[in-house]
C-alpha cells in the first residue's frame, strides 16, 4: 500500500466491506470520534482497539501494520549503517 498511515489503511479495509465510521464504532464499542481520531492521524488505536477494528474489517493487526513496521525496521536499518559509519569514520 506504499506510504499509507495505519489510519488510511484502516480507512480503505473499513471502505472496501462498506462498513461506516459510525457501524465501525459500534461493531467495536466505541465512540465514533474515536475511529475518524484513528483515520485520520490524530490518534493511534490502543492494541485492543486495534484488534477489534481487524476482526470487524476481516482482516489482521499485522496487515493494518505492516507498513509502520516495514517503515520502523528500514529505520532502525538506517540508524544502524548510521552508527557503523560513524564507528568507522571515529
Amino acid at each position: 500500500m506504499g506510504n499509507t498511515s495505519i489510519g488510511e489503511r484502516i480507512r480503505i479495509a473499513r471502505i472496501k466491506v462498506n462498513v461506516t465510521q459510525k457501524e465501525l464504532a459500534e461493531l467495536i464499542k466505541r465512540d465514533p470520534t474515536t475511529i475518524s481520531k484513528i483515520e485520520t492521524g490524530a490518534a493511534k488505536p490502543s492494541l485492543g482497539t486495534l484488534n477489534d477494528i481487524a476482526n470487524v474489517l476481516n482482516t489482521t493487526p499485522s496487515a493494518l501494520l505492516e507498513s509502520d513496521i516495514l517503515e520502523s525496521e528500514v529505520c532502525n536499518e538506517q540508524r544502524g549503517i548510521e552508527r557503523s559509519i560513524e564507528t568507522v569514520s571515529n
